[in-house]
């Protein structure tokens, strides 16, 4: 008796598993949609919640702040650079994320959750509407950091490596077939 009603049980569970697997892969359809209208991203590198090195952010950049007062602001801004400038390999010239800013209606907003010693980087990345503040769509993205180097050099090969991640899938959902070049950083 437990048996049969453990082989029902299982049943409904793996239909209910199949309905919402069918549910999310339309729902995150839709969620892109709205990419081919768009041509002008801001962007926007959060690291409150970060972790760099097994430490805390505020932390971390404290420490290499003492070393080099200007740290925190030159590894922020090398960040930035690199995401923009290989998020925007993949895109037609019509698109442009982080550059131009000035007439943007939505904000890539890419919060940092760790980046190893490596440089091994991972982000949550949302795509806000600047006016109101809602989060149109979110998903998590990987950067794998380098080989040899200082530390901002292994995370400059993570960020590019996660910018290379973004621009890629924001040409494919806008309907571009072709990837970044294979420079190495992808």
């Amino acid at each position: 008796m437990l048996y049969k009603c453990a082989k029902i049980t299982m049943k409904k569970i793996v239909f209910v598993f199949a309905i919402l697997l069918l549910f999310c892969n339309l729902s995150a359809q839709k969620k892109f949609s709205f990419l081919k209208e768009i041509k002008i991203f801001d962007v926007e590198i959060d690291y409150s919640k970060a972790w760099l090195k097994s430490k805390k952010a505020h932390t971390f950049f404290a420490l290499e702040n003492l070393e080099n007062a200007e740290f925190e602001e030159n590894y922020k801004n090398e960040m930035l650079i690199k995401f923009v400038k290989y998020s925007n390999f993949p895109l037609p010239s019509k698109y442009s994320i982080g550059l131009d800013t000035l007439n943007a209606e939505y904000k890539i907003v890419v919060t940092i959750i760790a980046v190893g010693s490596n440089g091994n980087t991972d982000a949550v990345i949302s795509i806000v509407k600047i006016d109101s503040k809602e989060i149109i769509s979110m998903f998590s993205a990987y950067g794998r950091g380098g080989t040899f180097g200082s530390f901002t050099n292994l995370s400059g090969d993570g960020m590019t490596r996660l910018g290379t991640q973004v621009g890629n899938l924001f040409a494919r959902k806008i309907g571009r077939t072709e990837t970044a070049p294979k420079t190495g950083y992808y």
